[in-house]
């Protein structure tokens, strides 16, 4: 404290209250103390009631009222001055509380430091369970006197079952005070207030109290105490208190925040007041540490391991932590380069895997010419030539030599290959690329495939010469086979824009005649006025409109087949009406003495099918016999020819399909004969119409002797 506040200086002085009975002594006391301090102080610290009592009017008058006082009491009171200087113990009706006397002085702060009496008694039995007799050493000092009153009480109220006797010092010797701590018993408690007293010394009377660093000696028991009498020191066991530390404590910061100027309490104590015992006394007097209050403060205890070894232990759990921590961050480094030696390789193997499937699926071979060793080494896992291996080189790696490769490639690509070889060794070229057919298989499964290959130089020797060649080899069939059917869808298209080209000719013509003839014979009809010549005339004119009119429905139907919009509408069909219906339209379009009859046919058939597209088959057919049949007969009917399918057939003795001609005669635009109309496209659209009924068309012919169209239709009963 004094060095934190380098300009302070302390002073003690002792007021010796034993050696002060009266006025005239106090008088005495005060003009020597305040010839030596003239100036005033910053502060005053008064120990004990008395001093505070005596000497309160005295500072405030010599050094006024604004110097800071502390008391440091044990009481929460004051007596008259004259229970001070006849030393005698202050009555209840005496007792003036300090609040009232610190309201009337506010630089006054108590620093209160209570007496645990009750406590101290309450520790002694829990010690000394048979504790039957209390010896109190008291004196006549204020709290000495006041204590006295005090236990009184307190053993009255309390403790009536024990006993207890009170030496009070002054009123014995020392004499008697020895033999009675040695005449006790064991089940006498030891109690020590305070033991202050007058003695002579010459020709002066002074007050003593040294007795405290020998009591202890004089008896086999522990003496307990009320205070902190430095009682590692003296012997003594101790008491229920605060320690000197917690004092010092409060006592510091209180007299700090003074100085400060801080002050916001006028009464403050220390905290955590308990049981204060000395270890060696303890042990000493044979109890054990154990039994003591589980918040005893003990001094003098043996240092623990860990208070001896406490540097060393520190220093090597930091050494420890120092070591884990350094391993902990080395293991991490490790797992970090590791991990990203274990990403770097899963990002090797994800782009080496997307590489081979990119590889694989686009059918290229990597593959390595070793020019000197006459090696082709390929990269593959399923080898594009089946040649017999030597055995493996590498993982998904396999070699032939150059002669057995070459033997596998087509004689006529064999020797464009060397040359194009030639051209890239020599440095004619920086990159060749080439096509060829090579052999592949064994036994019955040979076959020829298109492999497309190109190659760069990837290392020379020291004069330049090719070592390496580098390259990949690509499977190509598929697109040569496409690229043949592209030529083909080529050619075809051509054709088909040919045919339209031909169709379109003939629609201009077949539509050109009948229109040429309505408009002719509608004109003629106009000037006539014969009868018969005019019904001739509408005749002709109903039969080219018809003919127009399917002119234009094969037309529409052509469109509506392209567009894929051609329509079917199922309805319940009574196929023998339908069939006799036919009959009796299809009579007045035969020529001649040709016989049209409806043959074959199944009793109360009935069907689920579009009946206007049904229609268009059977009239398509019909009218195309018709056409080419001059005589003998048409036959046309159906029959069941499983479970679910029916058969229709058209039958004619007209002139006959060539055998040359059978296989297209169910493609759009082709008419087998040019002097016969027709668009050329009425067996297409009922090849269309059949196939959407789910069923198939044919015909078999033969020159000269007749056709036979044939079909079929899923047979969907309507119940």
């Amino acid at each position: 404290m004094i060095k934190e506040y380098g300009e302070l200086t302390a002073y003690t002085e002792h007021m010796n209250m034993l050696l002060i009975q009266n006025e005239e002594e106090l008088s005495f006391f005060e003009q020597d103390l305040f010839s030596r301090y003239k100036h005033p102080p910053r502060m005053v610290i008064l120990l004990g009631n008395p001093a505070f009592a005596l000497l309160l009017d005295k500072l405030e008058k010599t050094w006024g009222r604004q110097i800071p006082i502390v008391l440091y009491t044990n009481k929460l009171y004051v007596g008259p001055r004259e229970t001070y200087l006849q030393e005698r113990m202050i009555m209840q009706q005496e007792k003036t509380p300090i609040n009232d006397v610190i309201r009337l002085h506010p630089q006054v702060t108590v620093l209160f430091i209570p007496d645990y009496i009750k406590e101290t008694i309450e520790l002694m039995r829990h010690l000394m369970p048979d504790m039957r007799h209390l010896l109190f050493l008291s004196d006549k000092t204020f709290l000495g006197l006041q204590n006295l009153e005090i236990l009184e009480n307190i053993m009255q109220t309390e403790y009536p079952d024990i006993c207890f006797t009170i030496l009070t010092a002054g009123d014995v010797t020392g004499s008697v005070l020895i033999d009675s701590l040695k005449n006790v018993d064991e089940h006498t408690g030891i109690l020590l207030s305070s033991w202050c007293f007058k003695s002579q010394q010459g020709k002066y009377v002074v007050q003593s109290s040294d007795i405290y660093q020998t009591i202890s000696s004089y008896t086999s028991l522990p003496i307990f105490t009320l205070y902190d009498m430095a009682i590692d020191k003296n012997g003594l066991l101790g008491g229920y208190f605060y320690t000197s530390s917690s004092i010092y404590d409060i006592v510091i910061k209180t007299v700090r925040s003074i100085l400060e100027g801080d002050v916001r309490e006028t009464v403050v104590s220390p905290e955590n007041p308990g049981p204060v015992l000395d270890y060696q006394v303890l042990v000493k007097k044979g109890f054990s540490p154990a039994d003591c209050p589980s918040n005893t403060f003990f001094y003098l205890k043996p240092s623990s391991f860990w208070e001896q070894n406490r540097l060393y232990i520190s220093v090597g759990i930091l050494l420890f932590f120092f070591v884990i921590f350094f391993l902990l961050w080395r293991i991490r480094v490790l797992n970090r380069q590791r991990a990203l030696q274990q990403q770097m390789q899963r990002l090797l193997r994800t782009v080496n895997r997307k590489l081979s499937l990119s590889l694989d699926v686009a059918n290229i071979i990597p593959w390595r010419w070793d020019l000197h060793k006459h090696l082709i080494f390929c990269d593959v896992k399923h080898p594009d030539m089946e040649l017999k291996v030597e055995h493996p080189v590498l993982e998904k790696q396999f070699k032939v030599s150059e002669e057995k490769y070459f033997n596998n490639i087509r004689k006529s690509d064999r020797d464009r290959l060397r040359k194009t070889c030639e051209l890239l060794v020599s440095g004619k070229a920086d990159k060749v690329k080439e096509e060829f057919l090579i052999y592949r298989g064994k036994g019955d499964r040979v076959r020829f495939d298109w492999v497309e290959v190109q190659a760069v130089v990837e290392k020379r020797d020291e004069h330049g010469q090719p070592v390496i060649l580098t390259g990949s080899s690509l499977l190509i069939t598929e697109r040569k086979k496409i690229e043949e059917e592209l030529l083909r869808a080529r050619d075809k298209a051509e054709e088909s824009n040919r045919l339209k080209s031909a169709f379109l000719a003939n629609m201009s013509h077949e539509i050109r005649t009948p229109l040429n003839a309505i408009v002719g014979f509608s004109q003629i009809l106009a000037t006539t006025d014969e009868e018969d010549e005019k019904k001739e005339f509408v005749s002709i004119i109903e039969n080219n409109n018809a003919l127009l009119l399917q002119l234009i429905g094969d037309i529409l139907d052509l469109s509506k087949i392209e567009a894929g919009t051609l329509e079917f509408v199922r309805t319940d069909v009574d196929l023998d009406l339908l069939m006799n219906e036919l009959e009796r339209s299809m009579r007045l379009k035969v020529q001649g003495t040709v016989e049209l009859r409806f043959m074959d046919h199944i009793l109360n058939c009935h069907l689920s099918v579009d009946k206007n597209r049904l229609s268009q088959v059977l009239i398509n057919l019909l009218g195309n016999a018709a056409k080419f049949t001059k005589e003998g007969h048409i036959y046309f009917g159906y029959r069941l020819q499983n479970q679910d399918m029916l058969e229709f057939y058209v039958s004619d003795t007209g002139c006959g399909i060539p055998r040359e001609q059978l296989h297209n005669v169910f493609e759009r635009f082709v008419k087998l004969n040019s002097f016969v109309p027709g668009t050329g496209l009425g067996l297409a659209i009922c090849q269309v119409i059949v196939e959407r009924l789910g069923g198939k068309i044919w015909v078999e012919s033969e020159e000269g002797k007749g056709t036979t169209f044939y079909f079929t239709i899923r047979y969907l009963s309507c119940e």
